[in-house]
């Protein structure tokens, strides 16, 4: 596998641009997708500095996304499936595995069982 080197990224970036809107195009039939494919990728091979500054800003806004995007993912995971399966945990669980209804004076049970020296091997 070829390894990017700094000289080569910002085509490399260019190039995935490209593809995603040549990708979007074949998707939707969106017209303008190809416009920016074919002028992103014009813009590209006719300057380097272009090509940079393509790269440049590609990379900044995949940094904003990677501060904003875990968040929201995060937060529709627990409101969307965690916080409704605890509440019908919640509902239709009657033991308190937590022991947080205060049922007893103290929280210590005691262990009946018999503790031999069979009892430490095969531990697992």
């Amino acid at each position: 596998m070829m390894q990017h080197t700094k000289s080569t990224q910002h085509l490399t970036t260019v190039l995935v641009i490209n593809i995603g809107f040549i990708v979007i195009y074949f998707l939707t039939n969106w017209q303008y997708a190809l416009l920016i494919a074919l002028s992103v990728g014009l813009i590209g091979i006719l300057s380097k500095k272009a090509a940079k500054l393509i790269d440049f800003i590609w990379m900044k806004l995949a940094y904003i996304l990677s501060l904003i995007i875990p968040k929201v993912l995060l937060f529709i995971i627990f409101f969307f499936l965690l916080f409704p399966l605890a509440l019908l945990a919640k509902l239709f669980t009657k033991k308190d595995n937590l022991y947080l209804k205060k049922t007893k004076h103290s929280l210590f049970e005691n262990s009946e069982i018999e503790i031999t020296a069979s009892s430490f091997e095969k531990l697992w």
